[in-house]
């Protein structure tokens, strides 16, 4: 075994890493935070659209997250042993005789074609050490290969890396769950119901609603008397004829909106208490069965295609669904997870060395 005698050095990561690292988690903070401000508009917010891409985006922004805790911040050498610092203050002392492996492999990009990557392998520990955020790469490769021998490159966990990512995906599970809890607790069966009460008011604004893809999805009522409420005639309940009624009706003019008559006592006169469902899913946006109002000498009057029925709020089987693809994403990382512990890499790495 080579030993050698240099003074102590550090060789840290460049600038460049650390403002990569450190504007992922600025990137990542400004997405929750602007995702999160529509949510305190009012006491009640409207949950389901927020939770939804939360559901499917949260293991990539989890993976964001974690970035850093794998990065290598610094390596001091000083005498026969490493000084390793990892991202988030980690830091591991390992002796230069303990290095088994080695492996280096191209890490280029689009920016840096050329970029390396350097892997260090111990009994507990790895480390890679990326060319273009090391200054003095070439002469802490040629440290650190004088020992070990050369390995294929395998990913690998320690213990600490591996128990912090077994806590990520049972919290996921525990998310998963919840949603579970909430498409249930939420959802309303969607029984039909003769109790409805007949609106009249005044119009303040008729408006086109449109889905995220620009589609035509029916029109929706602004009154007077009822400023921060939504009163909604889809087209898949009234058919297209919905959709003219902004240039039907004006401002100002009449208008009798047949709504539930729980959605009446809830919402618009607050003598009974809202349901879970309708603080989960925006207890503002009311459905409308019936559309009264004088144009000229003839009289407008739209009724929808359903008898009158309560909002169901939840899809229970759509949620279900949606959970078992989670379910599975969440196996697919915890099996990764098992197979790129040490113990594995290590035996592949003496697989190797044997010739097998």
């Amino acid at each position: 075994m080579i030993a050698l005698s240099v003074p102590p050095r550090t060789y840290h990561m460049k600038r460049t890493g650390y403002l990569f690292t450190y504007l992922l988690l600025l990137t990542v903070a400004g997405i929750v935070v602007l995702f999160l401000m529509p949510l305190s508009a009012h006491p009640f917010p409207n949950l389901l659209p927020a939770i939804k891409p939360l559901g499917f985006f949260l293991p990539l922004l989890a993976s964001l997250v974690l970035y850093p805790v794998f990065i290598t911040v610094s390596v001091t050498v000083s005498g026969d042993d490493l000084l390793i610092r990892k991202g988030f203050g980690q830091r591991t002392r390992i002796r230069f005789d303990d290095i088994l492996g080695y492996n280096e492999q191209a890490a280029g990009s689009k920016w840096a074609p050329e970029k390396k990557q350097l892997t260090i392998y111990t009994q507990t520990e790895w480390f890679s050490i990326l060319e273009t955020h090391f200054t003095g790469y070439a002469d802490l490769k040629e440290r650190l290969t004088q020992y070990g021998k050369p390995v294929p490159f395998r990913q690998g966990l320690n213990r600490g890396e591996t128990r912090l990512l077994r806590g990520f995906v049972l919290g996921y599970v525990a998310f998963i769950a919840g949603l579970v809890w909430l498409g249930y607790a939420a959802y309303t069966p969607a029984t039909p119901s003769h109790k409805t009460h007949r609106l009249q008011a005044t119009i303040d604004e008729v408006r086109i609603i449109k889905s995220g893809k620009g589609r035509p999805l029916g029109a929706a009522f602004r009154l007077n008397e009822y400023p921060q409420f939504s009163f909604r005639a889809t087209k898949k309940e009234f058919g297209d004829e919905v959709l003219s009624l902004p240039d039907q009706l004006r401002t100002g003019q009449t208008v009798q909106l047949t709504i539930m008559e729980q959605d009446f006592a809830r919402k618009l006169t607050g003598t009974d208490a809202l349901s879970f469902g309708d603080k989960f899913d925006d207890f503002t946006q009311i459905n409308v069965f019936r559309i009264e109002a004088a144009i000229n000498d003839s009289r407008l009057a739209l009724t929808a295609n359903t008898p009158p029925h309560a909002d169901t709020h939840t899809r229970p089987v759509l949620w279900v669904l949606g959970a078992v693809a989670g379910l599975l994403i969440a196996w697919t990382c915890w099996v990764w997870i098992d197979r790129h512990q040490m113990r594995q890499i290590l035996l592949r790495i003496n697989q190797s060395a044997s010739g097998n």
